[in-house]
């Protein structure tokens, strides 16, 4: 922390993570980053999307790929219509953006 660095940097062993517990230090949490990106690239990402992800992969964080145009489209369709459209985006269900972002 004098570093300026987050606390999920340290290695601790079981004793010294069991001293720190209790101080709820948020930066020991896991990251997680959520790209929002155009609805065509969606199912791929998109060249910020992979340095995002090479910047995660340093700090052992996930990404999540999400479009927020997409997912006010899909507030309004009925079920059918949802999964149609996402599989015109090359897009599952369980894998779209606020539902891969829960997980």
């Amino acid at each position: 922390l004098e570093d300026s660095k987050p606390a999920r940097y340290v290695t601790l062993d079981e004793d010294e993570e069991n001293a720190i517990k209790s101080l709820g230090l948020l930066t020991r949490k896991p990251m997680i980053y959520a790209a929002n990106v155009a609805d065509s690239d969606l199912a791929t990402g998109n060249d910020m999307v992979t340095k995002l992800k090479a910047l995660a992969e340093e700090e052992n964080a996930k990404v999540v790929i999400v479009s927020a145009a997409v997912e006010a489209e899909l507030v309004e369709l009925d079920m059918a219509d949802r999964l149609e459209f996402l599989d015109s985006l090359g897009v599952g269900l369980e894998t779209s953006g606020l539902r891969a972002l829960v997980r």
